[in-house]
């Protein structure tokens, strides 16, 4: 039995291929992220929850300035 995904691809960067997926997602398409690169559907939820969280993160202002 073999727990987990297949590890992605191979020859790419862990970086690269999770922006790769981010930029594949369409808002429905976990279960054929998951099978086109070889990760869980939990996996890809993952990535694209980091990728939702980094493009909020360059969109937003802080609330509160770091100056005193």
């Amino acid at each position: 039995v073999q727990l987990g995904g297949k590890g992605g691809t191979p020859g790419v960067s862990r970086s690269l291929r999770e922006e790769q997926i981010w930029q594949e997602f369409n808002g429905t398409n976990y279960a054929q992220l998951a099978k086109k690169h070889g990760h869980s559907e939990v996996h890809i939820r993952s990535i694209v929850k980091c990728g939702r969280d980094r493009d909020r993160a360059r969109r937003q202002m802080p609330l509160f300035s770091e100056q005193n």
